[in-house]
């Protein structure tokens, strides 16, 4: 089964992700993706963030894994990542927040947890590559 090589050296370069801006919506975090290896899979991410006088708020650094975690874990997983976003918008449901869109948000993270759930399940089924 073909596995990414993680011994590429990274682009150190950043390269601002803007994915999570709603047009007409007040916010000022920005979110960086900030190295890069030769298939252009990032492990590092930056998200800053502004307050309204210009004095910096937020500053957070997230590493991804990177490799087989059998080996061990170097970072953060994205389904600890959803898992987190996952929580946060049940909770919401669950105060005083409820809304529809939180409602079809968590039906859509759930589903991408369970297909990255059934990825790893594959990934690790001796001779099931596809």
């Amino acid at each position: 089964m073909a596995r990414r090589n993680t011994n590429t050296p990274a682009v150190l370069r950043e390269r601002e992700i803007t994915t999570h801006i709603v047009p007409g919506a007040p916010g000022r975090v920005q979110v960086f993706a900030l190295d890069e290896d030769s298939d252009g899979i990032c492990t590092e991410y930056e998200i800053r963030g502004r307050s309204n006088n210009g004095e910096q708020v937020v500053n957070l650094r997230i590493t991804f894994q990177s490799g087989d975690q059998a080996a061990g874990p170097n970072g953060v997983t994205n389904e600890a990542l959803l898992a987190i976003v996952l929580d946060r918008l049940e909770r919401f449901q669950q105060a005083d927040q409820p809304c529809k869109e939180n409602r079809k948000a968590i039906y859509h993270l759930n589903e991408g947890a369970e297909q990255l759930a059934r990825r790893i399940t594959r990934l690790h089924v001796p001779g099931d590559d596809l």
